[in-house]
């Protein structure tokens, strides 16, 4: 059986930093570790990643010739269908114009829920029946955030379609399993606001900072405006409402899986992940 860890929670939850320790301490002690952080060419998400056919891939290629070996070893290919993990490529390389068209060719920019939905179950099912069980695989960010922002803010679907989502992606994986850890924000506003402060851009001329990056995203989507999610206190209001509905989830999810209250005590919050984790290996 493979063992597979859900590290989730708000952005400034610490998610990075823990599972980047967890994968340490599971390594020092033996376990061969799988750690995929969103963006990664991944097995069951597909954030930050461009699909296109056979045609507009090679056409890229041809484009950007100084990304073409980056775009080659961040890319998979699915049903015909060319899969890369854009902003992997070297970020020195590549021009903004790279990163703007990318981006339009995201799962993220199709209109209707369909596609978004079937690409993802696809990935779930296929990862489900092909996992490495001699492996422990931690996935961090990639089953609530990104699946509730399309949900809510770009479909605006009930609470009982939400969970029903939710139960249906994760159903391929409960035969193995798995354990999730979702990393609860006392204080939202303090956390994001730190993070956003650790995200300031490189190059604002290439990538703006990250916080106004996501206000401008969450503020385009269709639903954002209606349900007064647009701007600084609306974009903080829906990360609130966010990990509201996220411990929601949880609770309907048959599956193992821990609330974990973070106020600034992260070696706490590390102990309770690792001491469960181990204890789910043993």
């Amino acid at each position: 059986m493979g063992h597979i860890i859900f590290i989730e929670g708000n952005p400034g939850s610490g998610k990075t930093t823990f599972s980047n320790r967890l994968k340490t301490v599971l390594e020092d002690q033996g376990y061969t570790v799988k750690h995929y952080q969103e963006g990664d060419l991944h097995p069951i998400d597909l954030a930050w990643c461009a699909i296109v056919d056979e045609k507009t891939y090679h056409d890229i290629l041809k484009r950007y010739p100084q990304l073409e070996s980056d775009i080659k070893r961040h890319t998979k290919v699915i049903d015909g269908k060319y899969i890369f993990a854009y902003t992997r490529v070297d970020y020195e390389q590549a021009p903004k114009a790279f990163y703007d068209e990318m981006a339009t060719y995201e799962i993220y920019r199709e209109k209707a829920l369909a596609p978004f939905k079937t690409w993802h179950h696809k990935l779930w099912q296929d990862f489900s029946n092909n996992l490495d069980e001699r492996s422990v695989y931690i996935f961090e960010c990639v089953y609530l955030q990104n699946h509730i922002n399309e949900l809510i803010l770009k479909h605006n679907v009930s609470h009982d379609e939400q969970i029903a989502y939710f139960n249906e992606l994760m159903a391929p994986l409960e035969k193995h399993n798995p354990h999730l850890f979702f990393i609860e924000q006392t204080d939202v506003e303090a956390a994001i606001n730190h993070v956003a402060e650790e995200r300031k851009s490189p190059d604002p001329d290439k990538f703006p900072d990250w916080f106004d990056r996501v206000i401008d995203y969450i503020g385009d989507l269709p639903y954002a405006s209606e349900l007064g999610y647009t701007e600084y206190d609306g974009v903080m209001q829906y990360f609130k409402d966010r990990q509201t509905l996220s411990k929601k989830v949880i609770e309907s999810l048959p599956i193992t899986s821990y609330v974990l209250p973070l106020d600034g005590d992260h070696d706490v919050v590390f102990n309770q992940i690792k001491e469960q984790t181990l204890n789910t290996l043993k």
